[in-house]
């Protein structure tokens, strides 16, 4: 007898509770990027996990050193305590600021282009190697049912200081570094019993990473020629 196919557990969402759908959209979309061979670059998750402990060591002694309430105590428990909370506003400022609605950073990832105006002795075409990092934000607004999804490509032009000195003196955003996105409802991913088609949102989103890709491989493509 044939083996029996594992049934994939359903996930349903409330169509009403958006904060729901797009929690769900995102880890879905997670999926899809590890599974076209992006790597995470977990670099800024470290620092955010090693100050928050610094954050949790200064809580601690805060506590210790109140406990007996002498004079000297009360003073290493309040220095310690606003220490705890001015840690963590750095830490939100900071995810505020490097982040934003980014939910996706990358390791860089090798791309191949045969480039026409170089050739070895031969006379043969190299092989150029080209390195991809991305970023990837999503965005659902509440009481909208559009669902965005931007690949970027990582550049200092996208740096948070780059973008608020264009937004802050010229009125603008520079988004030639945009690889590919798309701005649909999210009805095109769940039925109207709130279930979730997860494997056609993976198709999409790997699609449009492959457009991302060949973005950017034009681009290069540009650069040489």
């Amino acid at each position: 007898m044939p083996p029996k196919k594992k049934k994939t557990k359903e996930q349903k969402v409330s169509l009403y509770n958006s904060s729901q759908i797009q929690e769900c959209l995102d880890n879905a979309t997670i999926s899809a990027i590890k599974k076209a061979k992006f790597r995470a670059n977990r670099k800024t998750t470290w620092i955010y996990n090693s100050i928050a402990a610094i954050a949790v060591l200064c809580a601690i002694a805060g506590y210790k050193f109140g406990q007996g309430w002498s004079e000297t105590g009360k003073k290493f428990a309040i220095f310690f305590t606003a220490c705890y909370f001015i840690i963590w506003c750095i830490i939100n400022i900071l995810e505020k600021f490097f982040e934003g609605k980014m939910m996706f950073f990358s390791k860089p990832k090798t791309q191949f282009l045969q480039t026409s105006n170089k050739r070895n002795k031969k006379g043969k075409q190299k092989e150029e190697k080209f390195s991809l990092t991305i970023n990837v934000s999503t965005d659902l607004p509440k009481n909208s049912d559009l669902y965005k999804l931007t690949i970027f490509e990582q550049t200092d032009k996208n740096r948070w200081w780059y973008q608020y000195k264009l937004r802050r003196f010229k009125n603008k955003e520079d988004n030639s570094f945009v690889l590919a996105e798309f701005n649909k409802s999210v009805g095109n991913w769940f039925d109207e019993n709130g279930v979730f088609l997860k494997e056609k949102f993976i198709d999409e989103v790997i699609q449009l990473l492959e457009n991302a890709q060949t973005k950017f491989i034009d681009k290069q493509q540009k650069k040489e020629d």
